[in-house]
């Protein structure tokens, strides 16, 4: 076998081609379930408006649905999740096309604690009044996050 300086440089752009192309693999996995089967079960569960079901199918970097989000939203304000979920389906288009920018920035910040508690008021904190006054454009809890909602277009959401 003959080796050449070049050598080394052609091992390194085919592991770095095969490391793209596994993350490639991954990404489309990921977006394979985001996509189809999270849009899927949302069908089944009643959510018949597509721009709603790709937008509650939106999940963060972790992999993390902004539906257990917001059933324990629901369970914290005493309503029931499927309450949720109508309300959802039934935005009217222009509410219904800002839901899916609504849950990357806002809904995505809510993440559960170890043990896949999601909080409802952090310690310290210095965020959503309800007024809808903050230091911190980010909800990162429960109690937030319906703050938000209530001054951001959304208070006629259930138990808000």
């Amino acid at each position: 076998m003959l080796l050449t300086p070049l050598a080394p440089l052609g091992a390194a752009i085919l592991v770095a081609s095969a490391v793209g192309q596994l993350f490639k693999s991954s990404s489309d996995a990921s977006n394979f379930y985001e996509d189809e089967i999270t849009v899927q079960n949302l069908r089944d569960l009643g959510v018949t408006n597509p721009v709603v079901a790709k937008a509650l199918s939106n999940q963060d970097g972790d992999g993390q649905s902004p539906v257990p989000v917001f059933a324990a939203l629901a369970k914290n304000l005493s309503v029931n999740p499927q309450e949720y979920l109508d309300y959802f389906n039934s935005l009217p288009p222009d509410k219904a096309a800002k839901l899916e920018d609504f849950i990357e920035e806002y809904v995505h910040g809510v993440d559960p604690d170890d043990k896949g508690i999601y909080p409802v008021e952090k310690k310290n904190r210095t965020y959503y009044s309800r007024a809808g006054e903050s230091t911190d454009p980010k909800p990162n809890d429960l109690t937030d996050l319906a703050n938000w909602m209530r001054a951001n277009g959304y208070s006629d959401a259930p138990g808000l």
